[in-house]
């Protein structure tokens, strides 16, 4: 009476960086082998938990037949560019996930020089951006580089019109 046999998608975004049927691969639920009260989801969830666009999820079992799958992503905002020159994604909260795909968002600002272990500078640094955006001066240009070098502090590109660019160097204040 109480066998798994579906599982219910709660606000899964139209926007979402990946299909369902990827998170579905990774619950790996038992369809119509499992009773939902012997059901452990917590297997489920750390199998999710270990891609790197997945920011948390939360599934529930829906009686009589059901797993519901409720999933966050995590929104890119920067990318961060490693000393060998690899691209990675940056959240709000200054974590580095998941390796740049031009075919997934693209248009994000760049910075380089920076440690993945600095999350505070890079907090400060993702602040900047979003203050510039919301400034009165964003009609001037996008951030779409800054970089820092810690003897010269912080230099950034402007990027305005279709070839138009600008270096802004700030130093360390």
């Amino acid at each position: 009476l109480f066998t798994l046999t579906e599982m219910s998608w709660i606000d899964y975004p139209s926007q979402a960086p990946f299909e369902k049927e990827i998170i579905q691969s990774l619950i790996e639920p038992p369809i119509n082998q499992v009773n939902l009260f012997d059901l452990d989801l917590e297997p489920m969830k750390k199998r999710v938990l270990t891609h790197p666009w997945v920011k948390n999820i939360t599934l529930s079992k829906i009686f009589p037949n059901a797993v519901g799958v409720y999933v966050e992503f995590r929104e890119p905002v920067g990318l961060l560019q490693s000393p060998d020159g690899e691209l990675n994604y940056l959240d709000r909260e200054g974590n580095v996930f998941g390796p740049f795909e031009p075919k997934r968002v693209s248009d994000l600002p760049t910075l380089v020089g920076f440690k993945e272990t600095d999350t505070k500078l890079i907090l400060s640094v993702l602040k900047l951006i979003e203050d510039w955006r919301s400034s009165k001066f964003r009609h001037v240009g996008v951030i779409s580089s800054l970089s820092y070098d810690p003897e010269n502090g912080f230099r950034f590109i402007l990027r305005y019109g279709k070839r138009g660019r600008a270096v802004v160097e700030q130093g360390h204040e």
